[in-house]
């Protein structure tokens, strides 16, 4: 089917986990530092682990989407930038980062108008 020299995949295999197992690796923690803040938050009671819980979940949905999303954005569109319009790197690089700072700030007001509630 394919013809692909054995030693040909082995480096190519070898050159797959030298960027996939960082990134395996920071996938792993991010998704460990939230557990180990559930475990320790459980010790303290029932609603402190909802509280934490929503925490999370609103740093998962607010934050973590949007970065990943302009980060992805930004991986797609580097590249074709990169390719065709070489001089207009910095310019798309500093457009995106730009939009990406007016989402921070909405994102940061939504946090900083948003107000503690306490449990009776």
């Amino acid at each position: 089917m394919f013809d692909v020299p054995f030693k040909d995949f082995l480096r190519k295999e070898k050159e797959f986990l030298l960027y996939g197992v960082p990134t395996w690796l920071i996938a792993v923690i991010q998704v460990g530092l939230a557990f180990i803040t559930l475990l320790f938050a459980g010790h303290l009671g029932e609603e402190m682990l909802a509280g934490v819980g929503l925490g999370n979940t609103m740093y998962n949905v607010l934050l973590w989407s949007v970065l990943w999303g302009f980060t992805s954005a930004l991986d797609t569109y580097g590249p074709q930038v990169y390719a065709y319009r070489r001089e207009e790197l910095g310019t798309v690089t500093l457009k995106i980062g730009a939009q990406g700072i007016i989402v921070f700030l909405f994102i940061l007001g939504i946090y900083l108008n948003s107000t503690p509630r306490t449990l009776r």
